[in-house]
């Protein structure tokens, strides 16, 4: 797996639907668009600068649901042979924008 460095996170995209809900299928550029627009996802990895030089714990943690930029980050194609349509990006933490609910409330 990739580990990111500099104050950069690795998130794995949320899937996109290929069919509607019709049940049309869509074209690949549809596919690649929607994936590209995709702004929220897992947190996989995170640098171990990641947001330490200006508070004193992260913000999030590795499994952690996070919406972010949309359109941030490089996109990775999924580097594990079981998953192959999994997306990934990599991005400076600073585009992490919060952590879904779900997560919050986990903690408590």
């Amino acid at each position: 797996m990739y580990q990111p460095i500099g104050h950069r996170v690795l998130i794995k995209a949320d899937k996109v639907d290929k069919v509607t809900k019709g049940g049309i299928q869509l074209v690949q550029e549809t596919i690649e668009r929607r994936e590209t627009a995709t702004n929220t996802g897992t947190l996989v990895a995170i640098d171990e600068k990641y947001a330490w030089d200006m508070y004193d714990e992260p913000l999030a943690k590795v499994g952690d649901r996070v919406l972010f930029v949309v359109y941030a980050g490089v996109i990775i194609p999924s580097f594990d042979p079981e998953n192959p349509e999994d997306v990934y990006r990599i991005m400076n933490d600073e585009d992490v924008l919060m952590r879904e609910p779900q997560t919050i409330k986990n903690e408590a």
